[in-house]
């Protein structure tokens, strides 16, 4: 298993080393299919803070993926506008039962996102962004999973 994920981990560093020239959008749309694939997630998505501190989508790995990261950014809340907020990695087995945040439940249902992990994204020391993780069931997201990402 440990071997695998090197295995992995090498192949999407020679990826992303072939990246240089490449416009961002696409840079960082290829680091969250790497993402998904790494982690063994369902999938993944990106935001970031634009100069107004207003957090946009930026990319995903898959379209249940955007509607996660659509979800929140229309709802001010969620598991990774609370990872950006706190700046600490957020967590939940089921977002669309998760009490913390009511207002995505429904735009939500009918995705296959499950469990999500939030975690800040950092620049030059501050927190920029916020990355996530989702799995299509509930999972108890382990801390060395979330440290990984």
């Amino acid at each position: 298993m440990a071997v695998e994920t090197a295995d992995e981990l090498h192949r999407a560093l020679q990826e992303l080393e072939g990246l240089e020239g490449t416009p961002l959008v696409e840079a960082i749309q290829q680091a969250v299919d790497s993402a998904r694939t790494l982690f063994n997630v369902t999938g993944c998505g990106v935001m970031f803070l634009d100069d107004a501190q207003v957090l946009h989508y930026a990319a995903a790995s898959d379209g249940h993926g955007r509607e996660l990261e659509q979800a929140q950014t229309d709802a001010g809340t969620g598991p990774c506008v609370q990872a950006l907020i706190t700046n600490h990695v957020v967590k939940t087995v089921n977002v669309t039962t998760d009490e913390r945040w009511p207002e995505i439940h429904d735009p939500l249902r009918d995705t296959r996102v499950r469990a999500v992990v939030g975690v800040p994204v950092h620049l030059g020391g501050s927190v920029v962004g916020s990355l996530d993780a989702y799995c299509d069931s509930e999972h108890e997201w382990a801390d060395d999973e979330a440290e990984g990402l």
